[in-house]
């Protein structure tokens, strides 16, 4: 089974004159494992840069999935370390 996460971002909490921004968001994710399979809530935080002539955010995005694993398994605790980088284009 293949890792799925769905995501909706509040933007621009933090908006400076500079270009740097604080995004977050909530959302659920699905995925699974040697066999089994997990499932739970997605918090979501993002800080980067905004480019002010080109519509293009970088950023690192912080998204740990906190949830339960499926078939009576316990709880899945490895994705508290799902860190990225992102690039982002803005219509």
């Amino acid at each position: 089974l293949a890792d799925f996460q769905a995501l909706y971002y509040f933007t621009d909490l933090l908006k400076t004159r500079d270009g740097l921004f604080l995004d977050a968001g909530v959302g659920f994710a699905l995925g699974g494992r040697n066999g089994g399979m997990y499932y739970g809530a997605t918090p979501s935080v993002k800080f980067g840069y905004k480019f002010s002539n080109v519509p293009i955010k970088l950023g690192i995005d912080w998204s740990p999935v906190i949830g339960a694993i499926a078939d009576g398994g316990g709880y899945f605790t490895r994705g508290l370390a799902n860190v990225g980088l992102s690039c982002v284009y803005c219509f």
